[in-house]
């Protein structure tokens, strides 16, 4: 019972202060009543926007990464050589290769320098040796979709823009 009487004056001090808080006889709310009412309601918002925003800002980070990841993933063009062109010498290889770049394969395969045209969604290879040129039209990335001569294997894995991934084997 010892404590009721400090509930009841807690009480009657908070209804005294909200009766305080209100605009009173009709009269316009003048810049006491504002500035009470405005102190009071910030520091509420306050502790309460910053606890809502992480909440939100938490699982919208994962989404945008993961969303972001995606087209870098797919962005990135990856092959198992980079794109060290040098790593076809031996006619195996798988790299990424740009529009206008070439390959040069060791001279018992019998292509010589091998030329991409990159463009469309599709890869052109030009083969330039012995004061010949060979073209093999454009190949798409396709499984079953490859161009073979001398022995060697050219297929197209994947088009990016003016990017390719291309497998060259034996």
């Amino acid at each position: 019972m010892g404590d009721q009487p400090v509930v009841r004056a807690g009480v009657v001090a908070v209804c005294l202060l909200l009766a305080g808080c209100g605009s009173g006889g009709g009269e316009p709310v003048t810049a006491p009543a504002p500035t009470s009412v405005s102190s009071a309601p910030p520091e509420p918002e306050t502790p309460t926007a910053p606890e809502t925003p992480p909440e939100r800002e938490a699982p919208s980070e994962p989404e945008s990464p993961s969303a972001a990841e995606p087209p870098r993933d797919a962005g990135a063009l990856q092959a198992r050589d980079g794109a060290r062109l040098r790593a076809c010498r031996d006619a195996d290889c798988e790299v990424v290769v740009a529009d206008g770049q070439s390959v040069e394969l060791a001279p018992k395969w019998g292509l010589g320098t091998v030329e991409f045209t990159v463009e469309d969604g599709a890869v052109s290879f030009t083969s330039f040796s012995g004061g010949m040129m060979a073209t093999f039209g454009e190949q798409t990335p396709n499984p079953s979709g490859v161009s073979s001569v001398n022995g060697i294997d050219v297929r197209v894995l994947a088009v990016q823009g003016r990017r390719a991934v291309i497998r060259i084997s034996h």
